[in-house]
């Protein structure tokens, strides 16, 4: 009886050693699991660590590269527009020039389809100068125009008379010159026929309400925002030409994308932006109604 009563014992402490074995595999199995989740989720953690700190400094580049770049404006600003005047000429007898000697053509090949222009303007506060030949327009930075596999940053818009150069036989009362620069120096400009319609330009409207004399600083005005893609037709249809720009510092050596759709502006506007130009004090004493513009186009990528 003691034999049995041992057996059944010694039997009972098997099982329940078996168990206690399982149940330390399992707990151990369970604790490995943990462990590899932790060390995975820490190599996450890790990663993600690098990435922040990669985003970081990739930031700061940016912030730095935008700084320097408005930098750069405000220094080609004081400088007139940074841009190079033609060799063996002073800045009149350049501009002179450049609105007075036709540009060059340059035809489309026939086996290529022509290059579509892409502008990426910026919408920003108003400043608005009067360079003495035309009002100017800075932008908001970091806009950009696409074209032909090239990205151009816009420096500035001028509204000014058009050059019979790259306007002849074209009906227009004044344009509209968007001057961009890559980052080799090259410069590209898109140059819009500014046309009297019934309707007013909102954009226009602003810049002549704001614009200072001529020469003086440029009118800041935070509280008025501007988008140059507002100038812009809803058809970006091109003809392309080369030669000097017409308004200071009228360099040389410019591609100029010439819009075949114009901008309506009022003949009111025409009036004022051409009085502006000539020096003519245009402004009333008291301060107009906003007027209520035609829709106006933000600049669609279109086919030449």
């Amino acid at each position: 009886m003691k034999l049995f009563l041992r057996i059944i014992l010694f039997g009972l402490l098997g099982a329940l050693m078996a168990a206690l074995g399982t149940l330390a595999a399992v707990k151990w199995g369970q604790a490995a699991h943990h462990r590899s989740e932790a060390e995975k989720l820490a190599e996450i953690v890790a990663t993600q660590r690098d990435r922040i700190s990669a985003l970081e400094t990739d930031v700061e580049a940016l912030e730095t590269t935008a700084r320097n770049r408005e930098a750069r404006l405000r220094a080609l600003e004081k400088a007139g527009g940074g841009l190079v005047a033609v060799a063996g000429t002073d800045t009149q007898q350049a501009c002179q020039l450049a609105r007075d000697t036709p540009l060059t053509a340059q035809p489309a090949k026939a086996d290529t389809r022509p290059a579509a222009l892409e502008p990426r303007y910026r919408q920003g506060p108003l400043r608005v100068a009067h360079t003495g030949q035309s009002i100017r327009l800075y932008p908001a930075p970091g806009g950009v125009l696409k074209v032909g596999g090239e990205t151009a940053e816009l420096i500035n818009v001028d509204v000014h008379q058009p050059p019979q150069g790259l306007f002849a036989g074209m009906a227009a009362a004044l344009v509209a010159q968007f001057v961009h620069r890559t980052q080799d120096g090259k410069l590209i400009a898109v140059s819009v026929p500014l046309r009297e319609s019934a309707f007013q330009n909102r954009t226009l409207w602003t810049m002549a309400q704001h614009v200072p004399a001529a020469g003086a600083a440029p009118a800041e005005v935070g509280t008025v925002s501007v988008d140059p893609a507002s100038l812009l037709p809803e058809n970006l249809g091109y003809d392309l030409y080369t030669g000097v720009l017409p308004v200071p510092p009228c360099s040389g050596g410019v591609s100029f994308y010439r819009l075949r759709s114009p901008v309506g502006l009022s003949r009111e506007q025409v009036a004022k932006l051409r009085a502006l130009l000539a020096g003519t004090p245009a402004n009333p004493p008291a301060a107009a109604a906003v007027p209520a513009a035609a829709p106006a186009a933000h600049g669609k990528t279109v086919q030449r």
